[in-house]
């Protein structure tokens, strides 16, 4: 994953359940504002729901920047 964040700029999140949440995703190397504890609950499962839409989204987005940079470059005859 560290490679991943460096290489592509990719964040993680850490969702977890009966645990602590920001000491276990400090182990895979997520930091810890990037950790929840799950707490089972409708309201708060559609809160969690919501926001890990609206990262994925921009998560694709980014993705999709990166890719089209690089078929640009290879378009242009650049190498990267």
């Amino acid at each position: 994953m560290k490679k991943s964040r460096k290489e592509y700029g990719w964040e993680f999140i850490f969702i977890g359940a009966n645990i602590d949440a920001c000491a276990e995703a400090e182990r895979f190397g997520i930091r810890r504002e990037r950790a929840v504890n799950y707490i089972h609950d409708d309201r708060v499962q559609s809160l969690y729901m919501k926001e890990y839409h609206r990262l994925c989204a921009l998560q694709w987005k980014q993705i999709l920047q990166w890719l089209w940079k690089r078929i640009c470059l290879k378009i242009n005859g650049k190498k990267k």
